[in-house]
């Protein structure tokens, strides 16, 4: 019996344990497995392409929106395949001799692009074509002043021009007025342009605009709202309007990337650590991508005031950026009409590399790039290219392992490859485990995501609170933000900085032993039954002092016994206790909030604790110190005030009156990873006996290499 002898249910079973690869091998197989395939291809494909890069269906991001073609399951699998090899068709349309800055924006069925001063408008086509040359229609006239940035909400175009000019599109209506003026040297150039509902935002080289749409006599105008000194070089409204993201041409103190509230009409600086703006985009409500003149793509939590960083594999400017609505986003170079691939789930690393055929040394940038699921639109200043993805004939031009060293160089031929892996095992049997090792900075209990979200949003919201309820602690953080220069008050402190990456740390801990540059092998020793074994964790209070802001824990018996070891004292294994002092409070966010016997309102007689901030210039450690001085305070009684409030009580204390204790009347529990962080830039010290082993290898090496070669 054959396997095309099955019924189709017991096909279908089988094919559902396949893999995608096989899935494909079985449908080029045979008529009846293909026939099979395409017939049921929502059954097989669909769970495998959920969360494919630029073609993956989950929440129907924005690139769905875009696409001309309806696309089975199996066309997004080897689609994604596609983009993520360089396996391209290209197209070279609208070819000019004048040089432009183009726009682009592209839309299920049209494609609109700027020519000059002139806006067209192209039907896009099923057929090999891809777009109709002819344009639909247009608005305004080539001769006019350069469109410099346009976008478009449902059926109105909103545009400015290097003239100062702005222009409104509606019911087949174009009105316009001039914005801006010239100021001393500066153009009356406007660089970018949004709207909101009747809320529209223009930017200049002198000023930051809000405009109000009003109706003069069926005309339509802009009615000036507010004017600010603030020179953007792109901007982006939110998706609910309350908010611009913007960002600044040049910035000397690298403060950049800024974030202006409509409603209180103030603006923010973020932390981004970037000195130029090129482009800006709203990866969801609190989530900003932003293009860097320092060749990276940064991805920037407004919440957390923290960000994600992807270098550019040959050090250029980002001038363009589109994003699918989920994993994909794409960057415009500033050199060879070049585009970047980056998955905004793997750091650091890009994913492949698109260079379209150039008429010239250098190639023009990439001004502005838009996709949908097959499709790529690049215009640059002589010219639109068009890579089409729906080519499975075409030549793969591939560029992922020239920087991501995924693959063997091309320059390692077979004789060197022998002498490199020979070389390869002398290194590994002489020098492993003495060359480079990692060595533990401390030991602690971590949390997870979940649950260091959950509580950073709990104790935000317990600070939010008594900064609006109590005046004590209102005065307190308005004087210390007042001194470190800071507006908002309850942005005095900041998340603690990884010290091996200098990012900020995305989960906290509550560290149990620190090892520093000491040996610390007696404690791991001791502790390894416990690596990696969940427990659970009682979070009883809040403090915050001028320098730090932290979580009181009152340790379980066995975390007591861990937090204190020392050489004399080991901890037996049979006290362990995944679920110490259980909870049956519901689960929010990985916290269970419980009521707190009274004795855990009274001093917890020990350091441990959760760095939830520190002030500016601040490191983590000094939260353990001032909890030392509060363990102190405490048992001296020396308090300034006592205040009740309806989560707790709040303690005052200190000479200064400058140090604040929470009690909680719920505690938070939760469950903690007891793990090891590693300071990866420690070095064992090399002994003279093992440089001696190193002499010798290297004389291997050189003496293989003269053999093999």
């Amino acid at each position: 019996m054959n396997l095309t002898d099955l019924n189709e249910h017991l096909l279908l079973i089988i094919f559902d344990l396949c893999s995608v690869d096989d899935l494909q091998n079985l449908h080029l197989t045979c008529r009846k497995f293909h026939d099979l395939i395409v017939r049921f291809d929502r059954l097989l494909f669909r769970k495998h392409s959920y969360d494919l890069l630029l073609t993956g269906h989950r929440n129907n991001g924005k690139i769905q929106k875009n696409t001309l073609h309806d696309l089975t399951y199996l066309k997004r699998v080897k689609l994604s395949y596609n983009w993520r090899h360089g396996k391209y068709d290209e197209k070279v349309l609208f070819k000019h001799r004048m040089v432009y800055q183009p726009q682009l924006l592209l839309e299920k069925d049209l494609l609109y692009l700027t020519h000059g001063g002139e806006l067209r408008i192209h039907r896009r086509l099923k057929s090999k074509n891809m777009l109709s040359e002819r344009a639909l229609t247009s608005i305004g006239t080539t001769r006019a002043g350069d469109i410099t940035s346009f976008v478009k909400h449902g059926n109105v175009i909103f545009g400015g021009r290097d003239t100062g000019y702005a222009f409104i599109y509606e019911d087949d209506e174009c009105y316009e007025e001039k914005i801006s003026d010239h100021v001393g040297q500066r153009r009356a150039y406007i660089n970018a342009v949004d709207f909101h509902s009747q809320t529209f935002v223009t930017t200049s080289m002198t000023s930051f605009k809000v405009w109000r749409k009003i109706y003069e006599l069926d005309m339509v105008s802009l009615e000036l709202m507010t004017e600010t000194d603030s020179a953007f070089k792109c901007l982006k409204l939110s998706p609910s309007g309350d908010e611009c993201i913007a960002g600044i041409y040049s910035d000397r103190r690298k403060e950049a990337l800024r974030l202006y509230d409509m409603e209180t009409n103030t603006e923010r600086i973020l932390n981004s650590q970037t000195g130029s703006v090129y482009s800006v985009l709203w990866k969801d409500s609190k989530t900003v991508l932003s293009a860097n003149y320092d060749s990276t793509l940064r991805m920037f939590d407004i919440r957390s005031n923290d960000e994600q960083i992807w270098m550019d594999p040959f050090d250029s400017s980002i001038f363009s950026l589109d994003y699918d609505g989920l994993y994909g986003a794409l960057c415009g170079m500033r050199y060879h009409c070049r585009v970047t691939l980056f998955d905004l789930r793997m750091p650091k690393k890009y994913v492949q590399v698109y260079f379209p055929s150039l008429h010239n040394f250098r190639g023009s940038p990439a001004y502005s790039i838009a996709c949908d699921l097959s499709q790529l639109f690049i215009a640059t200043d002589h010219s639109l290219r068009i890579l089409n993805f729906n080519a499975d004939w075409a030549r793969e031009k591939s560029y992922c392992n020239w920087f991501n060293f995924g693959d063997t160089p091309i320059w390692v031929s077979n004789t060197n490859m022998r002498t490199l892996n020979i070389a390869g095992i002398f290194l590994i049997l002489f020098c492993s485990t003495v060359w480079c090792q990692k060595t533990p900075m401390f030991y602690g209990w971590f949390f997870d995501e979940v649950t260091a979200n959950g509580l950073k949003e709990v104790t935000e919201s317990y600070l939010t609170s008594l900064y609006g309820n109590v005046q004590e602690v209102q005065v307190f953080l308005k004087n210390v933000s007042s001194i470190a220069n800071i507006e908002q008050p309850l942005k005095y402190y900041t998340k603690p900085v990884d010290p091996n990456t200098g990012n900020y740390d995305r989960f906290f801990h509550i560290t149990a032993f620190y090892c520093g540059t000491e040996d610390c092998s007696e404690y791991s020793r001791k502790i390894a039954p416990y690596l990696q074994q969940i427990f659970t964790s009682h979070l009883v209070g809040v403090f915050f002092t001028p320098r730090t802001y932290g979580i009181r824990v009152n340790l379980t018996s066995l975390q007591r016994e861990i937090f204190n070891m020392n050489n004399s004292n080991v901890v037996d294994s049979k006290t362990f206790n995944l679920l110490d002092e259980p909870c049956d409070a519901d689960v929010i966010n990985g916290i269970q909030f419980c009521p707190q016997n009274d004795t855990n309102l009274h001093p917890t007689n020990t350091r441990a604790h959760i760095t939830l901030g520190c002030a500016p210039n601040v490191s983590a450690v000094t939260t353990g110190l001032d909890l030392i001085e509060i363990l102190e305070m405490e048992t001296n009684q020396k308090f300034c005030a006592r205040i009740q409030t309806d989560q707790g009580n709040l303690i005052q204390m200190g000479e200064n009156c400058d140090n604040f204790v929470y009690y909680l009347k719920k505690q938070m529990v939760t469950n903690s990873t007891f793990q090891v962080y590693y300071n990866n830039g420690a070095l064992i010290e090399v002994s003279l006996p093992c440089r001696a082993q190193y002499v010798t290898v290297f004389l291997l090496v050189f003496f293989l290499s003269k053999v093999f070669s």
